[in-house]
């Protein structure tokens, strides 16, 4: 005995759960395997480089603080009369004489 013949039938699974893409439900989810919008590169662009980027931001940031918070240097080293060079009698002498 054979089964009468009948319409073939998708097999079970999620794209068979997932309802046809018509006009009512255009906005919904895309079906799985479709490709991302193009502002879905740019956002995997970002989040692949985002720590290099801190990175950078973080060693910028450490050379713009050392610099703002280095010691000023003196702006009259010659006529220093308490450096401890030989230069610096003659900057007390040059300093007395006017």
């Amino acid at each position: 005995m054979t089964l009468p013949m009948t319409e073939p039938q998708a097999p079970p699974g999620p794209a068979a759960a997932a309802p046809p893409l018509t006009t009512a439900n255009a906005g919904a989810q895309p079906p799985p395997g479709a490709q991302p919008p193009s502002g879905g590169r740019l956002i995997r662009a970002w989040r692949q480089w985002r720590l290099l980027a801190a990175i950078i931001a973080l060693i910028v940031l450490a050379c713009v603080l050392a610099v703002l918070l280095a010691p000023t240097p003196k702006s009259n080293t010659y006529l220093d009369p308490a450096a401890s060079d030989p230069g610096g009698t003659n900057a007390l002498a040059a300093i007395l004489a006017g």
